[in-house]
């Protein structure tokens, strides 16, 4: 199990971590980032270790996820399509 844990899933998970960091996926160390709206108003979006978490979720088909949305939030995977195609 450790072997397979290792050699197998681990390497996986990374691969899969960088592909959906160059999607754009936040993988940072940080808490959250304020951001002004165009309408001038201030928001608050989590940010974190989001693409590590999901991949590990999306392998291991266990879970919520980093946002507790199960997949329900558009910073998952901030690509155009998933934005502009709901």
């Amino acid at each position: 199990m450790t072997r397979c844990t290792l050699y197998i899933l681990m390497p996986i998970c990374i691969v899969y971590t960088l592909f959906l960091v160059s999607q754009g996926m936040p993988q940072t160390l940080g808490a959250y980032v304020d951001a002004t709206t165009l309408e001038g108003g201030k928001q608050t979006i989590a940010v974190g270790p989001v693409a590590s978490q999901v991949a590990i979720k999306m392998l291991g088909t266990n879970g919520g996820g980093f946002f507790n949305a199960n997949a329900r939030i558009p910073l998952r995977i901030p690509t155009r399509c998933r934005i502009s195609c709901r």
